[in-house]
């Protein structure tokens, strides 16, 4: 029975931390938050990777066209994406739970996430066919340091929400 109520309180806290998170997280290395440049357009196409890149002048030009072509979408997917957040953040806090406005925000915010995803795809498919075999290379090895970063983040999280369980159930 202890063990039960043990198991349930740790999933039902787990899955707010998963929530909260995930209404904090930030589209694909998001230049957002402290440590980036605080815009959060710029997600799409961070700019430390297209200074890792070393693009050359012809490079740059071809990338600056293609992220010119999507600018407005960006701005619109971003704006949607900003409101769908604060939608969800909303009504995950409200004082009185409601199961289902909490799931509508969540899938509005969802479908939103869907829409960011399919449109940096696009841009960075585009921007990879500018790219020289070496400069690929290196677009790999960022993304597999991104991957595991992010890997080791969230064992570091779920560690930490472990540790405070463990800490105040006693």
């Amino acid at each position: 029975m202890k063990f039960r109520l043990l198991f349930g309180l740790s999933c039902a806290i787990l899955f707010v931390v998963l929530a909260v998170a995930g209404v904090q997280a930030r589209p694909f290395d998001s230049a957002e938050g402290p440590r980036g440049h605080g815009d959060p357009e710029m997600s799409f196409v961070p700019f430390p990777l297209l200074q890792m890149l070393n693009l050359t002048d012809s490079q740059e030009r071809e990338v600056a066209m293609i992220l010119s072509k999507y600018r407005a979408k960006i701005g619109e997917v971003v704006s949607a994406r900003k409101e769908a957040a604060k939608n969800l953040m909303e009504s995950s806090t409200a004082d009185a739970f409601s199961e289902s406005s909490v799931r509508t925000a969540a899938e509005g915010l969802a479908a939103q996430d869907v829409e960011a995803a399919l449109l940096r795809a696009r841009i960075m498919n585009e921007v990879k066919s500018v790219l020289s075999a070496e400069q690929k290379e290196r677009l790999d090895g960022f993304r597999n340091r991104r991957a595991h970063r992010m890997k080791q983040r969230m064992e570091n999280r779920i560690s930490a929400l472990d540790d405070w369980i463990e800490a105040h159930l006693k």
